[in-house]
C-alpha cells in the first residue's frame, strides 16, 4: 500500500500514525470478514436466529476504513477531488527524447 500512496503523492512521514490505523482496521475487518465467510452471518441457537457480532463490528469497521480510505484518496470520489504533485514524471511535450541516440557499452 504504501508505494502505491507515496505514487499518487499522497504520503508523507506524518501520516504513520493514520496509515497505521488504517492497516490495523484493515486487519480487524479481514478477521471479521473470514468469520462470517466461514459461519455465516447468522446463527441458530435454541431456536432463535441472531446475528454474530462479528457482522456489526465488520460493518462498523468498514465504515471507519471508508472514512481513512477518503482520506488518502483510495476511491474514486476521493481521487476526483485530489490535487497533489504526483512522483510520476511530466510530460514535457519534448518528442526528441525519444530519437536522441543512446550510449551502449
Amino acid at each position: 500500500m504504501i508505494p502505491r500512496l507515496e505514487g499518487m503523492g499522497v504520503l508523507a512521514a506524518v501520516d504513520r500514525n493514520a496509515l497505521a490505523r488504517y492497516c490495523m482496521l484493515f486487519a480487524r475487518w479481514r478477521e471479521c470478514e473470514e468469520f462470517i465467510a466461514e459461519h455465516g452471518a447468522v446463527r441458530v441457537k435454541d431456536g432463535n436466529v441472531t446475528e454474530w457480532p462479528q457482522v456489526a463490528r465488520a460493518g462498523s469497521l468498514a465504515d471507519k476504513l471508508l472514512k481513512l480510505e477518503q482520506h488518502f484518496g483510495m476511491t474514486p470520489s476521493a481521487r476526483a477531488s485530489l490535487s497533489v504533485a504526483s512522483n510520476q514524471p511530466k510530460d514535457d511535450g519534448n518528442k526528441s527524447r525519444f530519437f536522441e541516440p543512446k550510449v551502449v557499452g
